[in-house]
Parts: C-alpha cells; sequence; structure tokens
C-alpha cells in the first residue's frame, strides 16, 4: 500500500472546505505548507514512539488520536474516521 500525500492533501482542502480554484497563490502556498508542516510533525512523533517503551507508546498514541478526533468532531460534527 503506497500513502500518497498529494491524494492527502486534497482530502485534507475537502474536510476543510477549501478549493485550490478558489484560493489565492499566497493562501495556496501557506496552506500546503501548513499540511506538509503537519505531517512532518506526525513523522517526527512516530519516529519517537519507537525509543518509548510499547506501553507508554500506546498510551500517548491513544491520547494523540483522542485529541485530534476531538479537533475533528468540534470543527466539523464527526470524529476521526479511517474512511475521512
Amino acid at each position: 500500500m503506497k500513502f500518497n500525500l498529494e491524494e492527502q492533501y486534497q482530502i485534507y482542502l475537502q474536510k476543510v472546505y477549501l478549493d485550490e480554484n478558489k484560493m489565492g497563490e499566497t493562501q495556496k502556498k501557506e496552506t500546503r505548507q501548513a499540511f506538509f508542516a503537519g505531517v512532518s510533525q506526525s513523522v517526527l512523533f512516530y519516529l519517537a514512539l519507537a525509543n518509548i517503551e510499547e506501553m507508554k507508546a500506546v498510551d500517548l498514541l491513544d491520547d494523540l488520536i483522542m485529541e485530534v478526533s476531538n479537533f475533528w468532531l468540534k470543527l466539523t460534527g464527526t470524529p476521526l474516521k479511517s474512511d475521512n
């Protein structure tokens, strides 16, 4: 399975109701930078988990999933799901 970041970026735009065709160049650039900054932090978090005792890493990941799910619930009215 390949995880395509461009596809994920397009899904993100849909999720937050943004249309690149209606965005100015500065907004496009900054939105893309913010998305990739978030992905970069997620990768760093994933790498850090590899150096933590397993049960502590599971707890940290559970906390992160809950925080992200709550964010999307407040923003969109639906919790984080693997298919959205």
